[in-house]
Parts: C-alpha cells; sequence; structure tokens
C-alpha cells in the first residue's frame, strides 16, 4: 500500500544522519530555503547524504499537501544535486535511510513509492511527470546502480515484502487503468521498458522473484506486468505491444524461469487459482469484443505462438491443466483458447493467427487435450460455463471453414473415441460425419456406429471409459455386427441426414 498519510516527518534526518528528534513536519519553504543556503557554499563542504534526505522530506509534504508548484521545485533542485555532485550524490541513493518512518528503505524506493501516491492521489498529471523526469536524470547518470538499487529489499520480520521493481510494476499496474492519465501511463511504460532492456541480468530476472511475505506474499513483479496487459489491453495498443515485446524478450532470455513464473498458480487475490497464462488467455478472451482495434488480440496471439516456440510440452501441461480454485474453477488453458476464437468470429474479427495456434496444439496433443476439450465448469451462473470447448467449436462448424478444419484434426486424432463419447445429439452426429470422411466411412457403416454408441454421453476423465471407437469400426467391418442383430434392419446406404439414433437393446 502507499505510505500516503502513514509517514513521519523527516526532520531528524535534517539535522543528523543517524539520529532521531521529535518534531512535526517542516513546511516545503523551510527545507528549501534551509538547501539555498547549502547551495551556496562550497562544493566540498556539501553533505550529500543530508541534502538528499531533505529534498526526500520536501517531496512528501508537498506531495501530500497536493502543493504540486512545490513538488516542482523540489523535483528541480534534485536534478540541481544530481548534476553537480553525480558520483556522491548516487552513492548516497543507495545508502538506506537510518532513522524514521522510511528506515530501511534507500532513497530510489522512496521516489517510487512517492511516483505510487501520485499516480494513486493526483489530480494532475505534473507530479507524475515530475518525479519520473527525476527517476529517469538518475537512470541515464547511473543506469547499472539505479537497477541494482531498485532491487533493493525491503524486508519485514527478515523476510523480503517489497522492492523497487515491484512497486515500479505496481504503478504500470495501476496507471494501466486509468485512460485520463494516458500522457503518464505512456512516460511510465516507456521508462519502465527501458530498464528492463538495459537490464536483462538484474531487472529481467528481479522479474521472477518471488515476495517472501507481506502483502504480496508468493508474487512476482511478472504478476503485476501481467496484471498491466489485461488492464491496458481495453484500450491500449501501444502498452500492450510493449509488454508483450518485453515478455518475448524474456523468453529468448530466460525462457526456464518465465514458463516457471507464468505457471505459479495464484493462491489469493482477484486471480485466484489462475496462473498469469491464465490471466493471457482472458485478456485475449476480452480483445477480441474490442472494435476496431484488432492489433490487440493480434499481439497476444504473436506472444502466445512464441511462447509455445520449443516448449510444446510445457505449455501444453499448462494449458491442459484445469483450474481447480477460485471464480474461474473447472475452466482450462483451452477452454479459453476456444473461447477466444469464437469471440473472435462472433464479432467479425479475422481468426487468421489463433486458427494455425490452435491446429499445432490439437496436432502435438498433449496429455489431458480430450479432457480439456470436453471439460465443463460447474458454474451454473454463467451459461457459457455449462459448455463445453468441444461443442463450441461443434456450434460454429456448420458455417466456418476455420473451424472445421480444427475439428477435421480432432476427429483424426487418439482422441476421438473419448471426443465422440462426451458428446449427445445432434453434435454427436456432427463431429461423426467429420469423423466419417477422415476414416473413410460408408453410410451403412456410420448407421451401424450410430446405433452402436449409447445414447447419453460417456462421463468421466480420461482412461475412465470403455468407448472405443475405432474397435466397434473393426468389428463393423468384420461383419460382427448383422442387421439382425439390431431392432430395426439397417438399409445398405441410408441417408445420413435420415438417421435415427436409437440405443443398442441388451441381449
Amino acid at each position: 500500500m502507499s505510505n500516503v498519510g502513514k509517514r513521519k516527518n523527516l526532520l531528524d534526518l535534517l539535522q543528523t544522519d543517524n539520529s532521531e528528534t521529535g518534531g512535526g513536519d517542516p513546511s516545503v519553504d523551510i527545507i528549501l530555503k534551509a538547501l539555498d543556503n547549502d547551495f551556496a557554499k562550497s562544493r566540498e563542504s556539501w553533505n550529500i547524504k543530508k541534502m538528499l534526505n531533505a529534498l526526500n522530506e520536501a517531496l512528501y509534504v508537498a506531495l501530500k499537501a497536493e502543493k504540486n508548484d512545490q513538488v516542482t521545485i523540489v523535483c528541480d533542485q534534485t536534478i540541481k544535486l544530481l548534476n553537480t555532485e553525480p558520483e556522491r550524490f548516487i552513492e548516497a541513493l543507495g545508502k538506506p535511510i537510518e532513522a524514521g518512518a522510511f528506515r530501511g528503505e534507500n532513497s530510489v524506493y522512496f521516489w517510487m513509492d512517492q511516483l505510487y501516491s501520485a499516480v494513486l492521489v493526483a489530480q494532475e498529471e505534473a507530479p507524475i511527470v515530475n518525479i519520473l523526469v527525476v527517476l529517469r536524470n538518475i537512470f541515464k547518470k547511473a543506469p547499472e546502480e539505479f537497477c541494482r538499487f531498485l532491487m533493493s529489499p525491503v524486508s519485514e520480520n527478515n523476510a523480503e515484502v517489497s522492492n523497487g521493481l515491484l512497486l515500479f510494476t505496481r504503478i504500470l499496474a495501476h496507471i494501466s487503468q486509468l485512460a485520463y492519465k494516458y500522457p503518464s501511463r505512456f512516460l511510465i511504460a516507456d521508462f519502465f521498458n527501458e530498464c528492463v532492456m538495459s537490464s536483462p541480468h538484474v531487472i529481467g530476472l528481479g522479474l521472477f522473484g518471488e515476495m517472501a511475505g507481506g502483502s504480496f506474499k508468493g508474487k512476482s513483479p511478472l504478476y503485476m506486468v501481467v496484471d498491466a496487459l489485461k488492464k491496458a489491453a481495453v484500450d491500449d495498443p501501444f502498452l500492450v505491444n510493449l509488454i508483450c515485446d518485453i515478455i518475448i524478450d524474456l523468453k529468448q532470455k530466460h525462457h526456464e524461469p518465465l514458463l516457471k513464473t507464468l505457471g505459479k498458480i495464484s493462491e489469493s487475490g482477484p486471480y485466484e487459482g489462475k496462473c498469469s497464462l491464465h490471466t493471457i488467455l482472458t485478456t485475449l478472451i476480452s480483445s477480441a469484443y474490442i472494435k476496431n482495434k484488432p492489433e490487440i488480440a493480434d499481439k497476444l496471439i504473436n506472444m502466445l505462438q512464441v511462447l509455445w516456440e520449443r516448449n510444446t510440452e510445457r505449455m501444453g501441461a499448462l494449458l491442459t491443466k484445469p483450474i481447480e480454485t477460485g471464480e474461474a474453477v473447472g475452466q482450462n488453458g483451452v477452454l479459453m483458447l476456444v473461447r477466444a476464437l469464437t469471440a473472435m468470429l462472433d464479432n467479425q474479427m479475422d481468426p487468421a493467427l489463433l486458427v494455425p495456434f490452435l491446429d499445432h496444439l490439437f496436432s502435438v496433443h498433449p496429455d489431458g487435450l480430450a479432457q480439456a476439450l470436453i471439460q465443463k465448469a460447474p458454474d451454473t451462473r454463467r451459461a457459457y460455463n455449462n459448455v463445453s470447448a468441444l461443442q463450441q467449436l461443434l456450434y460454429f462448424m456448420p458455417h466456418q471453414t476455420w473451424v472445421r478444419a480444427l475439428v477435421e484434426n480432432l476427429a483424426s486424432s487418439s482422441a476421438a473415441s473419448q471426443l465422440i463419447g462426451s458428446l449427445s445429439e445432434p453434435q454427436r452426429t456432427l463431429f461423426l460425419e467429420v469423423f466419417s470422411a477422415k476414416h473413410n466411412l460408408s453410410q451403412k457403416e456410420m448407421a451401424l456406429l450410430l446405433k452402436l454408441l449409447p445414447d447419453e454421453p460417456v462421463t468421466g476423465a480420461a482412461g475412465e471409459h470403455d468407448l472405443n471407437v475405432g474397435d466397434l469400426i473393426s468389428r463393423i467391418r468384420a461383419g460382427a455386427y448383422p442387421n439382425s442383430f439390431f431392432s430395426a434392419a439397417v438399409p445398405d446406404e441410408p441417408p445420413i441426414e435420415k438417421q435415427h439414433v436409437t440405443h443398442l437393446t441388451n441381449k
């Protein structure tokens, strides 16, 4: 949480570097006047740490009082001190504050915290931009040191609860949903990207680090980046493109920790039960409903394709594993991908990028794919949760050649028996028509097969049913089921559309 309204003052640090004194918050004017006196002295006599502490206090007081003009002056003075004594300033910047409410934080974390406060409460963008300008100037002067300071942990009870990078990603996630602060959002996102790209082995790897305690226990900065992606997908193609490119770059440099972090299940919060990959997939579904911005969905699909490359086994496992807790319980990544496809078709979006991705997924056929395709979520509050991914595909198949190609892929797979067994009429016949064409069944063989299948869908996970369509076809072709075996004779070549499905009576 932000520290606005919860901080004590740092007047003690104006007097000494390591002892605490009483008193109320000094006015910003008094602090700035004292700083002017310091600037008037010879540079050799400057106590840079004391001056930086004074600037920190002035910023906090001015921001809390919403004195934007004073925030501007404080930021200007900070840049002046940085430019005049850069080496000594950077050295002081990384040292932890030794007393007061900010104890244990370095000044980079402090300024990042004030940026977060400004994003939360400032009515105007000026204080956000001014604080950001200071941080960018520090970064330009000493990029390696700045990134290292960002990673410096803030601890409680010997457990890391935050660091500057986590705070940075929280800022990004929050401002991503504030359309009226678009200029600030652009600047913050661009600066974040610059930090990640300039330091792939410090900031890049730091994105995967989980907090050991506090409100964000078990969560990483990447968790917040994906949250920012979800919020940005509503209206900001630029930010979506930027975040996707960051994730793509991370995949090239750190693919193992990236996939591990994307697959980490959230135990609490708004995404309980989901991993970050699920959040990306739900973002893709939402993007299909955004009019006139197809580039958002296209970029998300492109990122998924890159994640899939050379990681089919890991990605397949993540996509097929069902969600076990939270609001999305019973759903899975395959279902989400199919929902994204049907949403695109519903909204006349071109699915040319998504269909090949699904086709490849079905061709690779990871373990659990069949169960993922037939799984239905138990949430009866939403009608679409009672429709499996396979049922959604069959609904669109008669009208979409894109979808028919996907169903043909499934009809040729080893999962065909399980898929057929999960369906009831009329969707079973739709799937069997495709299955028949792929396996060269005659109409007579098709009619016999329909009669042999049970009336009701076969429920249960993979391996829990004994329906084997391939075996039935072999027995039909071997003459194991003469016409007299059925309650009604089967004509030699009945038209498929006139077939009446009946259950095989027990003998």
